[in-house]
């Protein structure tokens, strides 16, 4: 709906007033619940949704979780194509309060939050069963897996229904372990999942992606809110914080130990000098020869993988050229002799570094 201009033109078209109730209702009708803006005119509805059976119950929660995340990501993605207006944060806004009226009619008896919970033990068994996880993660180069956007627009959904229960705090604090908890089971059933992946650096990068994706997600509400109040847009906020994650910096460094460790210990164990210069020549230029191939044989194997979120990948690869470039520009400070075997762009390090600067696009 971005790409294609159509959130564009609604908040333009709400931010008439001639036809800003329109706008509202088209919108919601395209994610199949304009219905929500019923409860706003007939009190005797909710009473009329009470008596629906379980079944029933169930299938409108559905869809309003369905529709409460495609419209939160769009307002998200939105943000993040164009500068963020007055006029987008007011249709934000509009179209969240007309969302969470539901939320009221449904916590007369609690029962958002219980179908929510079943939701969310409905999902977990489709997931542990999946015998594709191996696969799927080889065939995605390592990126963020299906399972776990899915489970997070769960964890979404769940974090703007207990927004709404302010008012109540034993509610509010119970819908908020099962988040604790949700987030907490997924991240085990990838760390346990990934073992299933017989490349390290494969599985390292999976864990690093999905992780970090978790990280983002879960991040304080106050600075969605920020956002929607006040038009700033806080993802450089955001991501100047997550980069700095004890999860991330743990698996990048296991992911630089297993990919890249064997291309530097060609020329970290060449530092022993020989007695006589023409074997410390042969020795260094070995090393040099060894330390190409394996830079470039590794480069070539993973220069497909995927780091969907744009400042993850350029983290990452500034720690890859900050360990593998710098070893290597160290290792010709201290072999002057191999300056003549540089001059080529196979040999390189400004041509290596810019290379690297190219890996992970998918």
């Amino acid at each position: 709906m971005v790409s294609d201009g159509y959130t564009q033109r609604m908040v333009q078209e709400f931010d008439m007033p001639s036809s800003a109730d329109r706008a509202l209702e088209n919108w919601l009708f395209e994610h199949d619940v304009d219905w929500v803006l019923q409860f706003r005119k007939e009190h005797g509805l909710c009473q009329q949704l009470q008596d629906k059976s379980s079944s029933l119950q169930h299938d409108l929660v559905e869809r309003w979780i369905r529709a409460l995340t495609v419209i939160g990501y769009g307002m998200r993605e939105l943000g993040d194509v164009v500068n963020k207006t007055p006029a987008m944060a007011r249709f934000a806004k509009a179209s969240i309060s007309a969302m969470l009226v539901f939320v009221d009619t449904m916590e007369i008896r609690y029962g958002l939050w219980v179908t929510i919970s079943s939701m969310i033990e409905e999902v977990k068994a489709p997931m542990e069963d999946d015998d594709s996880w191996a696969v799927e993660i080889l065939r995605g180069g390592g990126g963020l897996h299906r399972n776990t956007r899915l489970m997070m627009d769960c964890v979404m959904s769940m974090r703007q229904a207990s927004a709404s229960m302010s008012k109540s705090a034993g509610r509010c604090f119970a819908l908020s372990l099962l988040i604790d908890d949700t987030i907490h089971y997924l991240k085990d059933l990838l760390q346990r999942k990934s073992q299933l992946c017989l490349d390290p650096s494969l599985m390292y990068l999976f864990l690093l992606n999905n992780s970090y994706f978790i990280a983002q997600m879960s991040q304080p509400p106050g600075l969605l809110n920020l956002e929607l109040r006040s038009g700033i847009n806080c993802r450089g906020l955001q991501m100047g914080a997550l980069l700095c994650h004890p999860e991330r910096d743990k698996y990048i460094d296991s992911y630089l130990d297993v990919s890249w460790g064997h291309v530097l210990s060609s020329i970290s164990q060449s530092k022993i000098s020989g007695l006589l210069h023409r074997w410390v020549n042969t020795s260094s230029r070995n090393s040099l020869a060894e330390f190409k191939s394996a830079l470039h044989k590794t480069y070539q194997a993973q220069k497909l993988w995927k780091v969907p979120d744009p400042q993850l990948r350029d983290a990452l690869r500034k720690s890859i050229a900050e360990r593998v470039i710098t070893a290597y520009r160290n290792y010709l400070k201290e072999h002057p002799e191999l300056e003549k075997y540089i001059g080529d762009e196979a040999s390189n390090p400004e041509v290596l570094e810019e290379m690297l600067g190219e890996i992970f696009e998918g």
